[in-house]
């Protein structure tokens, strides 16, 4: 055989498989015009437009991927009719079914442009000098898709709750960005910024579940800037923030939320003021905290925290009287309690010229605070090693309950 005639088999070969796909895709399409069309019927049709779909002419062509989104919505529409009339379907199938019809209009949109030509083949301008073409799936699609938006956003509900995140994280996503395009008042869609913002928070919940950390602060962000600010999703992204070690991050969304949810709770201050202590930033710290006890002045957690940095500023008489008062106000606060009694008991390692009596004195006061801490249930090896300690100097056979 020569080679001319190989050419010529060979391309009359490939010419011969694309008119079968193109044929293929004209029964498929056919085939669910069909008003008997079952969701087994539309996966079956699917399934036989699979090899179109992977053709190299036939994949470039939009009316493929349309008519591959049809089959999906048609899985969708003909699933949602069933569990109408209480029949059970499968909620992970039935959202992507969805998911994977966006994607096939998606496809279909970007391949559905068609320039005019003239006589010799160029392309034709406009008066502005851009190309001029003409789309026959374009507009079929873009009201398709802001038809169903309410759709996308009950399936990735179903998907959630099916603890499918990838699936349910996609669904939003499609929802959030349909809602928010520019586009979506030319098709009637004035979803809330309020609406928005919670399910791009369900998004970044969705993300975490995932262990996509990086995925979900970023849809916080998106959802805080919608007006979304709810504490449990400032908890969830400082979460997120310290399983990447991004300091950086859980400092700036502690900081927010501090401010808005400080005077519920001193969990953020304490990110803020311990990224100060790291720092040795003391007098930011003092700063934070005296604003923070104006607004409190009977928060233990707040003098407990004082008496630390006056600590490491100044010395452990002076932090002495913050410690204390953490404990009067709450003599619950076990934090507090170790502090003091720890506090004490080094305070008695550091001075000179005490007598039996003063030392066995002061050992035992730490010891109480330090005891009471542990009765509190802070048992952590620090705890421990300073009360097994002090039970050691004072000669106390409780140190064998440790």
């Amino acid at each position: 055989m020569s080679r001319l005639l190989a050419i010529f088999l060979f391309f009359s070969l490939c010419w011969t498989m694309t008119i079968a796909q193109q044929r293929l895709v004209n029964e498929v399409k056919k085939d669910i015009e069909s008003q008997n069309m079952t969701v087994e019927k539309y996966k079956a049709a699917k399934k036989k437009l699979a090899a179109a779909l992977n053709n190299d002419d036939t994949k470039q062509k939009a009316e493929t991927w349309w008519v591959a989104a049809e089959i999906d919505l048609g899985i969708y529409d003909k699933a949602m009719s069933m569990r109408s009339i209480g029949k059970k379907v499968d909620s992970k199938e039935v959202g992507h079914s969805l998911i994977d019809g966006y994607e096939n209009m998606m496809q279909s949109l970007r391949l559905d442009t068609i320039y005019q030509k003239d006589r010799v083949g160029n392309i034709k301008k406009n008066k502005n000098g851009t190309p001029r073409f003409t789309t026959k799936y374009s507009k079929r699609i873009m009201k398709n898709l802001y038809g169903r938006i309410i759709d996308f956003s009950a399936a990735g509900g179903e998907l959630f709750i099916a603890s499918d995140w990838e699936g349910a994280y996609k669904a939003w996503d499609i929802y959030c960005n349909l809602a928010t395009a520019p586009v979506a008042a030319q098709y009637k869609v004035n979803e809330p910024d309020s609406v928005v913002g919670y399910y791009r928070y369900y998004q970044g919940l969705a993300a975490h579940q995932n262990q996509k950390y990086a995925d979900a602060m970023a849809q916080f962000g998106k959802a805080q800037s919608l007006g979304y600010i709810k504490k449990g999703m400032y908890d969830t992204w400082i979460e997120a923030a310290s399983k990447l070690q991004d300091t950086t991050e859980m400092v700036a969304v502690a900081a927010v939320a501090n401010d808005r949810f400080g005077n519920r709770t001193t969990q953020y201050l304490r990110i803020l003021i311990n990224d100060c202590l790291g720092r040795k930033d003391y007098i930011k710290a003092a700063s934070l905290l005296n604003v923070a006890l104006e607004k409190d002045s009977e928060n233990a957690e707040y003098y407990d925290l004082m008496g630390q940095i006056v600590e490491r500023v100044n010395n452990i008489n002076d932090a002495l009287p913050y410690y204390q008062k953490a404990v009067d106000i709450d003599p619950s606060y076990a934090l507090g309690q170790f502090n003091l009694g720890n506090a004490l008991y080094r305070k008695t390692q550091l001075m000179d010229n005490l007598t039996d009596e003063n030392v066995r004195e002061m050992y035992t006061q730490a010891m109480g605070h330090v005891e009471k801490a542990y009765q509190l249930g802070l048992k952590s090896e620090e705890v421990k090693l300073v009360l097994s300690r002090l039970y050691y100097l004072l000669g106390s056979d409780k140190i064998d309950s440790l």
